[in-house]
C-alpha cells in the first residue's frame, strides 16, 4: 500500500512539475535523427523557419516538412492545450490545426508518417 501510495505522489509531483511550463522553442523541440545534415539551428536557418503559429498552417507545414528532410523529428512532449495559446510557437498547430481561426484539439503525431 505503502509503494502505491509513494508512486501516486511521484506520478503528481512529475506531472504537475510540467503544468504551466511554456512549450519548448523550436531549436529544442526538433531532435536530430541519425540521418540528420546539419546541426538543429542551421537546419532552422536553411529551412527559413518561424517560430510562431501566426504564421499559418501552410507555412508551419512547409517547415516541418524542410526539417523532416533535414533529417530532424519533432519531440511534442512540451506542448498541451493549456500552454497552447496566443501566438505561441509553431509546433502548437497540433492543437490549431486549422490556424488561430478555427481552434480544434487533436491528437499530437509524434513520428513522421510511413511512405
Amino acid at each position: 500500500m505503502k509503494a502505491l501510495i509513494s508512486g501516486l505522489i511521484a506520478a503528481c509531483l512529475a506531472g504537475c512539475a510540467s503544468y504551466g511550463q511554456p512549450p519548448k522553442a523550436a531549436h529544442e523541440m526538433w531532435k536530430p535523427t541519425p540521418t540528420a545534415k546539419t546541426d538543429v539551428n542551421t537546419a532552422l536557418k536553411q529551412c527559413d523557419f518561424v517560430d510562431r503559429l501566426s504564421a499559418g498552417p501552410q507555412k508551419i507545414q512547409e517547415q516541418a516538412m524542410c526539417m523532416r528532410g533535414m533529417g530532424f523529428s519533432p519531440d511534442f512532449s512540451s506542448y498541451q492545450a493549456s500552454n497552447c495559446y496566443g501566438d505561441a510557437p509553431a509546433a502548437c498547430i497540433v492543437y490549431w490545426p486549422q490556424g488561430l481561426t478555427k481552434p480544434q484539439v487533436v491528437k499530437p503525431q509524434t513520428t513522421a508518417p510511413d511512405n
